[in-house]
């Protein structure tokens, strides 16, 4: 659907320059300070700690955010994951500059099970919250790489650009302790913004053109569509079931990912390794913060289960962080009288003086364990129906959430939780990069499992089955069941991005004969034919004029179509033994629709020849019901996408006459024929 500014989802188009400059920004201000470092000696203090650390949160944490919205609502599923991923990472590691400067003075420590509890030198208190910084560096080090590995599918500039955040932060957890490392890392930062700045030119110029400028995009390693359609279906069982929502991207990998890095800062704290949690506290709280954007766009999807699922694990992680911090916060200050009153004295335990302390947590930690523990029923019944992988992650939850309590009642050996919180943070990292890798190749390149049983309503059901196959758009079946029975000749409904049409295959002139019959349509009426992307076309080589080609450009994808003159080049384009049926005898119309559900039919399929799915002369489809009752006695399937987008077809422009006289307006849709026109004279002005 064109936006309001004429341009075809220009609003959605690029998010990821957001993205990449908030990047380059964050990783220059880095590179800056640890040359500066590296140079004269000493480390940022105070004022200068703390406004890095707010220029960190605001540019490379909420700018990023920003894309991270844009990119889920473009249906990017990698750049969706990372800029949330990113985000939460500067804002930790902003938050984490912010706390050091703040609070020089935390150099206290406790230790689980409150016996290992003494007083840090106070020139340990900078040592203190660096190893705090560098158990969540090491969570977010192993997801860089991943996402670096992921970004190979899809263009060769991503990878560099996340292969250098995962080296670089490599080197910055080094250079908390060393400062050698400062260099290095300086210059891989640089690499950054290089990268980034390189990435972000090529894609901002391929938004405003509307073409690819600058290489390094548009030619991933892989085709993922095509590795995705092309592999054949030896199975129907739900947890191999890929979903394809026409509007979002899926949040999976971004919620396991968030899960990830919990169970890291938890696993460090209990291990002894951090020595206060004030910053793993923060850095948890921000990656839960995006867990709950997970549980958001699950919601959006109408995925119950993950919606749930992120929603419950976010608002676990929140509460057991505040206890853990409220714990320290009560031993400090237990600490602090007793050495006041001991001055040195041996006799004492600590522990008799902060009995009390434990009674707020054991109060607070059950509650907030028993509430996980009673979903047990409808969380593990949900998810052993989904795959093995989700069961799993799902029981270890509930075994962590019964150590957190147990623990908390000093009841349990701490190596059995650190065990418990290693093998859910492995799980996790697992789910993580199986989801995400999945996603982005459409088929089951990591094993998730399958289902152990399929749940099934016990009430019979008392509908009348539909009478043609009516298969969800949102899962990948359901794409290639209509896609299979297009390429058989079969005629079916599909949701488009203005309301829902008829498609048949132009490579089978009979289903499009049939296509006539079904809606009672004149013979005099000609039919368009629908293409996934201008560069079909291009590879097709009509003969259309630079104006034209600028203007189209300008237009697709979107709710216009253009009239063209017709030759054999369409033949090129794969329209087929269709050609005569299509079009006119010397024009034809052409439309890039902009539904992804729609695009990838259309490359399973090759162009379709599409029409409104209404009987002649009545008012358009705007859901597939209306098709079904309407035309689906005589259609061999309905493609189901809800509601359309727009509640009238598309506006159908005449260019065949465009270097001449201009273009005329022949229909009037969804686009105002005063947009398209202003649209066209911003174009033949730019051509003069």
């Amino acid at each position: 659907m064109a936006s309001t500014a004429g341009f075809a989802a220009v609003f959605y188009s690029e998010p990821a320059v957001l993205g990449l400059l908030a990047n380059v920004v964050s990783a220059f201000l880095l590179c800056l300070q640890n040359f500066a470092v590296a140079h004269t000696g000493l480390r940022p203090q105070e004022a200068e700690d703390i406004l890095a650390g707010v220029h960190l949160i605001l540019i490379g944490g909420f700018v990023q955010l920003l894309a991270g919205f844009l990119a889920f609502r473009k249906y990017d599923h990698l750049g969706g994951a990372a800029f949330l991923t990113f985000s939460a990472l500067w804002s930790s590691y902003g938050a984490t500059r912010i706390i050091t400067a703040a609070y020089p003075s935390l150099q206290n420590t406790t230790l689980p099970l409150g016996n290992a509890s003494h007083l840090l030198p106070t020139g340990m208190a900078h040592l203190s919250a660096s190893q705090s910084a560098v158990a969540g560096l090491v969570a977010y080090i192993s997801i860089s790489f991943i996402l670096s590995f992921c970004s190979a599918t899809v263009n060769y500039i991503m990878p560099f650009i996340f292969g250098a955040i995962a080296l670089a932060l490599v080197f910055e957890a080094v250079a908390l302790f060393s400062q050698w490392a400062l260099v290095v890392s300086g210059v891989i930062e640089l690499v950054i913004v290089i990268c980034g700045l390189y990435g972000a030119v090529a894609l901002l110029f391929k938004g405003i053109t509307q073409r690819y400028v600058l290489p390094g995009f548009g030619h991933p390693l892989f085709n993922v569509l095509l590795l995705g359609s092309a592999q054949k279906r030896s199975s129907k069982a739900i947890g191999e079931e890929k979903k394809k929502n026409t509007k979002y991207a899926e949040p999976m990998a971004l919620g396991n990912i968030c899960d990830t890095v919990s169970p890291f800062l938890f696993a460090f704290y209990f291990f002894g390794y951090m020595k206060n949690f004030c910053v793993g506290a923060a850095w948890i709280s921000i990656i839960s913060s995006c867990q709950l954007l997970s549980s958001f766009y699950s919601y959006l999807r109408t995925d119950v289960y993950y919606t749930t699922k992120f929603g419950v694990h976010s608002l676990y992680w929140l509460p057991v962080t505040e206890a853990e911090l409220g714990s320290e916060e009560t031993v400090i200050r237990e600490l602090k009288n007793i050495s006041k009153k001991i001055k040195g004295s041996n006799k004492v335990k600590v522990s008799d003086g902060l009995g009390h302390w434990h009674i707020p947590t054991v109060t607070f930690q059950p509650s907030c364990c028993k509430s996980e523990s009673s979903w047990l029923p409808e969380k593990c019944f949900p998810s052993s129906s989904f795959n093995v992988v989700l069961l799993c992650m799902t029981l270890a939850m509930e075994l962590l959430t019964i150590c957190f309590l147990l623990f908390t009642l000093e009841n349990l050996p701490l190596p059995f939780e650190i065990a418990m919180l290693s093998i859910f943070s492995i799980i996790c990292f697992y789910g993580a990069t199986a989801s995400l890798a999945n996603c982005m190749f459409g088929k089951d390149l990591m094993m998730m499992g399958p289902p152990l049983f399929t749940a099934e309503s016990s009430k019979k059901d008392t509908q009348e089955p539909p009478p043609c196959i009516c298969p969800k758009s949102h899962c990948t079946s359901g794409l290639r069941t209509i896609a299979d029975l297009l390429n058989t000749g079969a005629v079916c409904g599909v949701p488009t991005d203005t309301v829902y049409a008829l498609a048949a295959s132009c490579k089978h002139p009979q289903a499009i004969e049939k296509v006539y019959r079904i809606k009672d349509r004149p013979q005099e009426k000609p039919i368009c034919i629908f293409i996934s992307n201008l560069d079909q076309l291009r590879a097709a080589s009509p003969p259309i004029s630079p104006l034209l080609w600028e203007f189209m450009e300008n237009v697709y994808p979107g709710g216009i179509g253009c009239i063209i003159q017709k030759g054999e080049w369409l033949k090129k384009l794969g329209v087929g033994a269709g050609y005569s049926r299509v079009g006119t005898q010397d024009s034809i119309m052409i439309r890039v629709p902009d539904l992804t559900v729609l695009v990838h039919l259309i490359d399973m399929t090759g162009p379709l020849a599409i029409t409104s799915a209404n009987p002649s002369g009545e008012v358009d489809s705007t859901h597939h019901d209306m098709v079904i009752s309407r035309l689906g006695h005589k259609l061999e399937g309905v493609l189901c996408d809800g509601e359309s987008d727009e509640v009238v077809a598309s506006t159908v422009v005449n260019c065949t006459k465009i270097d001449e006289s201009g273009i005329t307006i022949v229909r009037e849709g969804c686009i105002p024929a005063g947009k398209v026109m202003q649209i066209f004279e911003s174009v033949k002005n730019r051509a003069v």
